[in-house]
């Protein structure tokens, strides 16, 4: 989990991911060879408020995955949960909060 709740840290900021993002791509797709890639988009960002989805964060990235020829299998929940999920995956409202996350449409 890169976004772990109770202690509010983002591992991608954390990390400098965050910053570096665009040559790390670039790094494991050139230096490394790698051409298929699992990657989490932060949940915590892509809806800070419940209901209210920004998708520029991601749309960003699959553009550069594309550009770079990555075979993306992306991950629904490495993240973790949004601070507004109060106890994270035990939250009560969890399984529908998740559910309604993974079948927006974009």
């Amino acid at each position: 989990m890169l976004f772990p709740p109770h202690i509010n840290v983002d591992q991608f900021q954390w990390t400098q991911h965050d910053k570096f993002w665009r040559d790390d791509l670039r790094r494991a797709r050139e230096e490394l060879g790698i051409k298929h890639l699992r990657y989490a988009f932060p949940w915590h960002v892509l809806e800070a408020q419940r209901g209210n989805f920004d998708w520029s964060y991601s749309d960003e990235r699959i553009e550069a995955f594309d550009k770079l020829g990555f075979n993306l299998m992306l991950d629904a929940m490495h993240f973790g949960t949004p601070l507004w999920l109060k106890q994270a995956v035990g939250d009560p409202e969890f399984p529908e909060a998740l559910e309604n996350f993974t079948e927006r449409p974009r």
